[in-house]
This record gives C-alpha cells, structure tokens and sequence, in this order.
C-alpha cells in the first residue's frame, strides 16, 4: 500500500520487517520456502528504497542477495540496472556475467555490459555487446540509444543515424534522440535532414543552448544566415551557464553576420 501511496521510505520499513520474520523463522525451520520468501521481501525492501532516492542502499541490500541460491533472473537484473545507474561499471559488469550465467538470453545483461564498456571508453566493446542486446530483442530502444552514441564516438556516423532513425519513429517525444539525430546528420553534412531533426529536437527541449547553436549552424550551412542568427543568439541567450561557449557563439554570430553581408552583396 506504501508503494502504491509513493512512500518508499515506508514501504521499505515494514519490507524490512517482513523480512527479518522470514528470516527467523527460516533459521528456525530451514525451510527452503521461507529462504525464497526472504529473498523476495529484501529485493522489495530494495527496490521500495530505490523509489524512495536511496539508490546506494538499494543497490547495498540487493547486491547482498547475489550469492543467494533463491536470487531470481528478475533481481539480478535489477542489480545490474541499479549499478549502471549509479556508475558502478565493474559491479555492474560482473552483476551482467552473472546474469548470463543463469540465462545466456538475457537482453538487459548485454545492454548493461555494452553501458559499462562505454563508460570505460571501450565503444568498439560496447557495440559487440549492444549489438548481441539488439539482436535478441531488436527493438530495444536502450540498447538501440546507447548503440547509437557508441558508433557516434567511434565516427561511424552512417550507422549511429540507422539506429536513431529506428528510435526516432518508436519514440517522437524524446528531444535527446532528435538533438542526437541532428548532429549526426551535421557530421556527416546532411544539413538539410539537420535542420529537421533540430527544429523537432528544438520544440521538446527549448531550453537547450546546444540544440539552438547546431539549428544555427545547419540553416548556416544552407544560406539561411538571417533564420542562422536568429538561433544561435537564442543559443546565446541560454547559455548563462557557460561563459566560454558564450564566447564562441559570439565569435560564430560575427562570422554568420559577414558570411550574410557578403551573400547580399553578390545578390545585388
């Protein structure tokens, strides 16, 4: 009922409790059903923590589970997922090598492997693992987002762009996937298919000086230089936070602003 109510804190409590009785009476009985019984009301315990913004104590009470003949294929995963979230990679590798052992099938083990990789500045590593995610379930939009940024930091553009074509008509929502499409499309000097992607990536997250600047850059690129000005001192504007990228915007404003100069002349 805590959970439901969203207090985890709570919710916690009394899984704690319910716990401990198993225990004791599983010391008292040795009954295998209890230490199933158990296990499951610690995972609880955890993951009512986890909801409750404790994700070090999450991972504490769950990752004190692993050696645990009762641990599920279910509660291993959320080990892994826990660890990935909180940059533990190691753990989070090793959580993963365990995964497989008990189901060589297991989508998420790939993923998380592929995250830690990543995270470790593998990416060749990461998109093995990714890759054997996607395979499994080829729709996996984790595993798809975090192969997607793999190949971008390995310049494999072409292939970065396929697997976020494939995100961007599943999730139409996510300014992050179309910000990341768009500036893949600039990489590879798709600057027409930039200006798309951005201009969507710009109406969900408006906020960001980051999608603004490569919107102004892409409509620069195609001689757009009054709409190019517009963005990037609307990417100025939001940049309060960094001086120095301020700093380049100027300089690219500046330069935009010549580049116009110019074009109007040769018009004339």
């Amino acid at each position: 009922a805590y959970v439901a109510m969203g207090d985890g804190k709570k919710a916690a409590e009394n899984y704690k409790k319910a716990a401990e009785f198993a225990s004791n009476k599983s010391k008292a009985t040795d009954n295998a059903t209890n230490q199933q019984v158990q296990t499951n009301l610690v995972a609880a315990q955890a993951i009512a923590e986890y909801k409750a913004g404790d994700i070090d104590k999450a991972i504490e009470l769950m990752s004190g589970l692993e050696e645990s003949d009762t641990i599920s294929v279910e509660q291993l995963t959320s080990i892994a997922n826990m660890q990935v979230e909180a940059g533990q990679n190691e753990a989070a590798f090793t959580t993963a090598h365990k995964l497989l052992q008990k189901d060589g099938g297991n989508a998420v083990a790939y993923n998380v492997k592929g995250v830690a990789y990543y995270r470790m500045g593998k990416m060749a590593e990461a998109v093995q693992e990714l890759s054997k995610a996607i395979e499994l379930q080829p729709t996996y939009q984790s595993a798809l987002k975090n192969r997607a940024f793999a190949y971008s930091a390995l310049g494999n553009y072409e292939a970065a762009k396929a697997d976020l074509k494939i995100l961007v008509s599943k999730v139409e929502t996510d300014g992050q996937l179309y910000a990341k499409l768009g500036h893949t499309h600039l990489m590879l000097s798709e600057f027409s298919e930039a200006k798309t992607a951005l201009q969507t990536a710009r109406k969900l997250i408006p906020t960001s000086a980051v999608v603004a600047a490569n919107y102004g850059y892409a409509l620069a690129q195609l001689g757009k230089y009054d709409e190019a000005i517009a963005a990037t001192e609307a990417a100025y504007a939001l940049a309060t936070y960094d001086k120095q990228f301020q700093k380049e915007l100027d300089e690219t404003i500046a330069e935009f602003k010549a580049a116009n100069t110019l074009k109007k002349k040769k018009e004339q």
